[in-house]
């Protein structure tokens, strides 16, 4: 994925570890972020809400991922914080539709 987006344009930084992502997250502005819902330590929904706190004039566009499409906890986390969740396993297009759509649609 991210060579993928590297060969878009865009500057790509990947975190594989969710509380080194909230850390740099909360150091550096950034456009948008990719992020999983399930994640072990911090998952997705706690990292929006911690990165809510920290950057809350700068906050950036979210997609969240998840392999787990029919948790209703999950789409209502989503619906409810007006987010954009892509189900795995997702092709590359479906990414890129959904970041175009992300900047132009909820700019």
């Amino acid at each position: 994925m991210a060579v993928i987006l590297e060969r878009m344009g865009f500057h790509v930084e990947v975190m594989t570890e969710s509380p080194a992502a909230l850390r740099r997250l909360a150091q550096e502005s950034f456009d948008l972020v990719v992020c999983n819902i399930r994640m072990p330590e911090i998952d997705g929904r706690q990292l929006y809400r911690d990165l809510k706190k920290v950057r809350p004039r700068s906050f950036p566009k979210m997609i969240f991922t998840t392999g787990d499409a029919v948790d209703p906890d999950a789409r209502l986390f989503v619906e409810n914080n007006k987010l954009c969740l892509i189900s795995k396993p997702f092709m590359s297009e479906n990414l890129i539709q959904t970041i175009l759509e992300e900047f132009t649609v909820r700019t």
